[in-house]
This record gives structure tokens, sequence and C-alpha cells, in this order.
């Protein structure tokens, strides 16, 4: 018994191929944009989230080891922990982490997320900011100079999302 399909009816097997590996393909995309978003923003909120724990014992760690409450403006200690390069900032104990950077010296975009141990907002580099409310998180713009704005949002307690662009 043999199985012959018409033009018409290889035409229409086609296209239902097509048309379930494109269903497939779209199903895919979307469940890795679920599990993996793009957005570095919705990276780090998630990531600390997550890993709040973790994060919090090598905070305190990274502290006990490296930190100098009446050290100067500069960083103390830099390391790099789960991908992301980490600096310790003597005044303040604030502590960043670098990932999504990109761009040039003259135009760079520089993102990542910080730890405030007195829950206060912080400038990249631990520098005093006049920041002010810009949807749900604060916003500084400078006209001169070398910065044109730094975003940061408040992800959880102590912790906040940055982005700055130079």
């Amino acid at each position: 018994m043999s199985c012959k399909l018409s033009s018409k009816g290889k035409i229409i097997l086609v296209f239902s191929v097509i048309a379930v590996c494109v269903a497939i393909a779209v199903a895919a995309i979307c469940m890795i944009n679920e599990f993996f978003p793009s957005d570095p923003k919705q990276k780090a909120f998630d990531y600390v989230r997550n890993n709040r724990d973790e994060l919090n014992d090598y905070i305190e760690q990274l502290i006990l080891e490296h930190g100098d409450p009446d050290g100067d403006y500069y960083a103390s200690f830099s390391d790099e922990y789960d991908g992301f390069k980490v600096t310790l900032w003597k005044r303040n104990h604030l502590i960043e982490f670098e990932k999504w950077g990109s761009g040039l010296v003259t135009n760079s975009t520089y993102r990542g997320f910080y730890y405030s141990p007195n829950d206060t907002l912080m400038g990249f580099q631990n520098t005093q900011m006049a920041f002010e409310p810009d949807g749900d998180g604060y916003i500084c713009k400078y006209k001169n100079g070398s910065v044109d704005y730094e975003y940061t949002e408040k992800i959880t307690d102590n912790w906040y999302w940055f982005e700055i662009q130079f």
C-alpha cells in the first residue's frame, strides 16, 4: 500500500510543517526571555533578590577583611564575584557590582548594583550626587562635564541598581 500526496497535499504538508516549526521557535524564544531576561536592570533585580543571603554573607566577609571606614575616597579593594567586578569603596563601605558596561571611553554606559550599608542613595564610585525622583528611582543629570546622567533605583533593603552614562 503506497501513500501518494497530490501537489496540493504536498504544499499543505510543507506549510503545516513550517507553521509548527515557527510556533515551536516562538514558544522557545518566549521561554528564553522569561527565564533569561535580556534587560540588565531586570537581571540585576532578579539576581539580588534570588541571591540576597549569599551576597550579604560575601559583603560581611569583604568588609571584615578589607574595610577601613577611615580610608580615603579611592577603592580599597577590587574582586570578582560570580562574574561581577566588585569594588569596595573605603568611605561608607559602598560596594559596587558591575557587569553590564558598554561603549568607548567618551560614550560609555556602566550598569550594575551596589550595596549601601546605611541604605542610602549613592553615586557611582561612592560619590555624593544630587539625585531627583524619577519614576521608580532617582536620576542626576549633567549639562556639562563628562557624565550625562546617573540613575539609581532601590532593589531591596541596602541594595540598589545603577546606570551611568558618560
